[in-house]
């Protein structure tokens, strides 16, 4: 699975699509209610990316084929970033954990301490994802999100080890 940034500016139409299908898909599974048009998956990315300092990762299989997208936002603690949307399509295939690699990788790489999200902490499988896959820790008790409980967690990034010699 290869990661890479992404920018709906940029992109063409059949990677959007690809994109916009990834998060329809996830958005569908999550509210368990009928699915999302294609032209409402779109405009729930486009205000996602509109908001000042928000990128996104995507990642591809070996064909070139969209299996994950990752919405991420600088935090206004100038020390962390958060995880705004994250899915992988199909589930558990990898992209999910991939994509949240690449992440820390980035996160690091720019100086970030910490990464947050929120979960769903009745979705034991969304919890699960970050506890086990991401190294994060619950912070808190769950508190009313706009429309779910919400649990924060985070994981603190610790300095990669250097190589000694």
């Amino acid at each position: 699975m290869r990661v890479t940034p992404w920018k709906m500016a940029d992109s063409g139409q059949v990677e959007t699509a690809a994109v916009v299908a990834a998060i329809r898909a996830s958005l569908a599974r999550l509210t368990g209610g009928p699915r999302l048009t294609a032209v409402m998956a779109r405009s729930v990315l486009k205000n996602w990316v509109e908001v000042p300092k928000t990128g996104v990762l995507i990642a591809k299989a070996p064909g070139g084929r969209v299996h994950g997208v990752l919405v991420m936002r600088k935090e206004p603690d100038p020390d962390a970033v958060r995880v705004v949307y994250i899915c992988g399509q199909p589930p558990r295939s990898g992209a999910g954990a991939a994509l949240l690699a690449e992440l820390v990788t980035v996160s690091r790489k720019r100086g970030m301490k910490e990464i947050r999200a929120r979960c769903n902490p009745d979705d034991p499988s969304h919890l699960g994802f970050f506890l086990d896959h991401g190294n994060f820790a619950a912070v808190g008790p769950p508190v009313q999100g706009s429309s779910m409980l919400e649990l924060e967690v985070r994981r603190v990034l610790m300095e990669e080890p250097s190589e000694t010699s």
